[in-house]
C-alpha cells in the first residue's frame, strides 16, 4: 500500500520536473535573446568614443542667426552671427556661465542631461545610421550640416573639447506618418560623415530662461528646525528639537493663541521650498551702499513679508517679498542665498499677508465660547 502510495508521489514529482523544465525553456530563450540585443547594442560604435559625461566641465550650444524670411545673418566681413549659451559645472549642479547677466544662476544636472548629454551618449554610427559616409559642401549644405548653417555643441572636460557635434536639419522635414524617419543629421566636426540620430523630440535652445532653475531653494522640508513669519499682521517663530518628529513649538507667538497647528507650519515651509519664480531680474552689487540702494528702490530693504528657514546644519535661508514689479503682476524677491533680485508672481503673497495668530494656531481655550464657537 505504502510502495504504491510512494511510488505515484514519485512520478507525480517527476512530470512536475519535466512540466517545470519544458515552462523554463521560453524564459530562458527569451533572457538570452534579451542579453544578446542588450550586448550588441553597446557594441554599436559610438558617434563620439569613450565620451563620460562625468568628465565634462562646461558646454556651449551655438545657434546661427536668421532672419524673419529664414536666411543667415552675417557681420561686415562675411561671417554668420551666432547666439551662444555657456553652461558650467558647479559643485552641485550646472549653472549659466560667461560674463551675461545671468551668469551664475543655478541649472540643475538633470537638465543638462536629459536636454544635451544623453542625447550625445546615445548617438551611434553604425551602418543603419550613416546617411552618407564622405560628404561633400553641396551635400553637407542640403542636410544643414555645413559649418556656417548647422548647430554646434561643445563639451569640455577642462579646456579641451572633447565633443564638436554638428546638429542639422530635422529628418522628417515637416512630414507626417508612420512611414516617416524621425531624427536629427549629425555628425561629428572633423569628420564629413552624415548620421542619422534617431529622435522624435529635440529642441536645443540658447535662452537662459529655459536652462536656468525657477525653484531656487530647494531646501529639504525635513532637515527644517525653525521658520519666522513676519508680516503687518503679526510675526512669529516656530521650533523643533528633533528633525524627525512632526512637531512645532512656538518660540515667538502672537498673545492668546492656543495649540500649534503642525499641519500649517509643514505646509508652509513646503511652499518656501518650492517657490517658483518669474525671473532673475538683477544680480545684486558687491558694493554695499550699491546693493542698500537697489533693495531700497525694490522695496526689499525692509521687505513687507519675510520668513526664514534654518536647517539642522545650521543653514540659514531669509526670504523677502518687496514692490511690485511695474506694469506687471509681480514682486520683487531676494534669498539670502541667491545673489539675485528675482520677482515672483503677485499671487504668492496671498500665503504671506495672512494673519499667523488664524492660520498657525487653534484658538485659545479663552476664545472658545461654551457652546463650542467663538
Amino acid at each position: 500500500m505504502n510502495g504504491t502510495r510512494w511510488g505515484r508521489l514519485a512520478r507525480a514529482n517527476v512530470a512536475l520536473a519535466i512540466l517545470a523544465l519544458i515552462l523554463a525553456v521560453p524564459t530562458w530563450a527569451t533572457l538570452r535573446e534579451d542579453t544578446a540585443i542588450f550586448t550588441e547594442y553597446e557594441d554599436i560604435p559610438r558617434l563620439f568614443p569613450g565620451f563620460t559625461r562625468d568628465t565634462i566641465r562646461g558646454i556651449t550650444v551655438s545657434i546661427p542667426r536668421r532672419d524673419v524670411e529664414g536666411r543667415l545673418v552675417r557681420d561686415e566681413a562675411g561671417a554668420v552671427l551666432r547666439d551662444t549659451l555657456g553652461l558650467a559645472r558647479a559643485e552641485q549642479d550646472w549653472q549659466i556661465a560667461g560674463q551675461g547677466p545671468l551668469a551664475g544662476v543655478t541649472v540643475r544636472s538633470a537638465r543638462v542631461y536629459e536636454r544635451l548629454l544623453q542625447h550625445i551618449e546615445s548617438m551611434r554610427r553604425d551602418r543603419d545610421a550613416l546617411v552618407q559616409a564622405d560628404a561633400g559642401p553641396v551635400d553637407l549644405a542640403s542636410y544643414g550640416l555645413g559649418e556656417d548653417e548647422a548647430i554646434l555643441v561643445q563639451c569640455f572636460d577642462r579646456e579641451n573639447p572633447v565633443v564638436q557635434l554638428l546638429v542639422g536639419s530635422d529628418a522628417s522635414r515637416g512630414r507626417a506618418g508612420d512611414g516617416v524617419v524621425r531624427g536629427f543629421f549629425v555628425r561629428s566636426q572633423d569628420s564629413n560623415e552624415v548620421v542619422l540620430y534617431e529622435q522624435d523630440y529635440w529642441v536645443l535652445d540658447v535662452d537662459p530662461a529655459q536652462w536656468y532653475e525657477r525653484a531656487p531653494l530647494r531646501v529639504p522640508v525635513d532637515e527644517v528646525v525653525e521658520v519666522s513669519i513676519r508680516n503687518l499682521k503679526g510675526e512669529v517663530t516656530f521650533v523643533r528639537t528633533d528633525p524627525s518628529k512632526a512637531d512645532w513649538a512656538a518660540s515667538v507667538a502672537p498673545p492668546d493663541t492656543g495649540a500649534v497647528r503642525d499641519g500649517e507650519v509643514r505646509a508652509f515651509i513646503e511652499s518656501l521650498a518650492l517657490l517658483n519664480i518669474q525671473e532673475y531680474a538683477e544680480r545684486l552689487p558687491a558694493d554695499p551702499s550699491e546693493r542698500d540702494a537697489l533693495l531700497r528702490q525694490k522695496g526689499l530693504e525692509a521687505p513687507e513679508f519675510r520668513a526664514e528657514l534654518v536647517l539642522a546644519d545650521g543653514q540659514r535661508h531669509k526670504i523677502g517679498i518687496g514692490g511690485a514689479v511695474g506694469g506687471r503682476n509681480e514682486r520683487y524677491l531676494t534669498i539670502s542665498s541667491i545673489d539675485f533680485v528675482m520677482t515672483v508672481g503677485e499671487w504668492i503673497v496671498a500665503r504671506f499677508e495672512k494673519d499667523p495668530a488664524a492660520v498657525f494656531f487653534d484658538p485659545s481655550a479663552s476664545r472658545v465660547a461654551p457652546g463650542g464657537g467663538r
